[in-house]
């Protein structure tokens, strides 16, 4: 990978990194309570997406999962803003008039690499939230499975769970998008202001989540942690032969799934969606 950065890109993008840490805040720790705010209040969404799945991918996520949340804690970033569609924000071009040269799928990985994390972190930190969730606009989360993962770890340390993916070394360092990931504040504030330093490995990867797993990998030294309770594909793959071959052991109390399509189409994505969203809080109420 290195023959794709000049020697100048790469003193650059290491000082960067470091003045990143060294600028870094350290947490502040929540009030002193009775009683500790839930964990689950502490979780900030972020969803990519874009103008043409607003009504679609995006409504389906608010009438489901999205409808337990406080509003202040789900934002759906997108390329284009409209009415239908409350809790979005629009994320200009990480390159103004790149569109014209570019692939529509080029500029929104650029978009999604660059612009929405330091947004997030902003959006936290005025809110003194301790997670980060990072997911497609059809991710599938089931939040109680979720809560109780993060619940296992320390936020005020480095943490980022997800689905590693790639089929070779240098692409191992790669998350899985669709799956969505969770990352720590202190992590995410980290990795939020050293995402400008990201550019150079569009060269080699188009892909956001390729090419931001690369770019922490080798300026931060980190990795996704690879968590079977995120699955980049629907259920009913990990009973395939490849899918098992995927998740050996199963894909546990699973907290996310991802590409919810049917072949027949007798259903659409969206009542996927829905159908799969009733099955959990049949599950969860059945735990209670």
């Amino acid at each position: 990978m290195g023959a794709w950065f000049s020697k100048a890109d790469r003193v650059h993008s290491n000082v960067t990194a470091r003045l990143c840490l060294l600028d870094a805040p350290r947490p502040e720790p929540h009030a002193k309570e009775s009683r500790p705010p839930p964990l689950a209040s502490l979780v900030f969404y972020a969803i990519l997406t874009t103008r043409s799945n607003h009504a679609t991918r995006c409504l389906a996520i608010k009438r489901t999962w999205g409808a337990h949340l406080d509003w202040h804690q789900l934002v759906f970033y997108s390329d284009e803003a409209e009415t239908r569609l409350s809790q979005l924000h629009v994320v200009p071009q990480a390159y103004p008039g790149a569109g014209l040269f570019a692939s529509k799928y080029s500029v929104a990985q650029d978009r999604f690499t660059q612009l929405v994390m330091p947004d997030a972190v902003r959006r936290m930190a005025s809110r003194n939230m301790s997670w980060l969730f990072w997911g497609d606009d059809d991710t599938f989360v089931w939040p109680e499975n979720l809560h109780a993962l993060l619940a296992r770890h320390d936020s005020s340390q480095w943490v980022w769970l997800g689905q590693e993916c790639g089929s070779d070394r240098a692409e191992r360092s790669s998350f899985c998008g669709g799956a969505g990931f969770a990352m720590s504040m202190p992590l995410a504030t980290v990795a939020a202001c050293v995402v400008p330093q990201c550019v150079p490995y569009k060269r080699y990867a188009v892909a956001s989540d390729r090419r931001m797993g690369m770019c922490f990998r080798e300026l931060l030294n980190v990795s996704v942690s690879d968590s079977r309770e995120f699955n980049s594909q629907p259920p009913h793959w990990y009973m395939t032969r490849v899918g098992g071959e995927n998740r050996p052991t199963g894909f546990g109390k699973a907290a996310t799934f991802h590409y919810l399509k049917t072949e027949t189409r007798a259903v659409s994505p969206e009542q996927y969606y829905a159908a799969l969203w009733s099955l959990t809080r049949a599950a969860h109420s059945a735990r209670a």
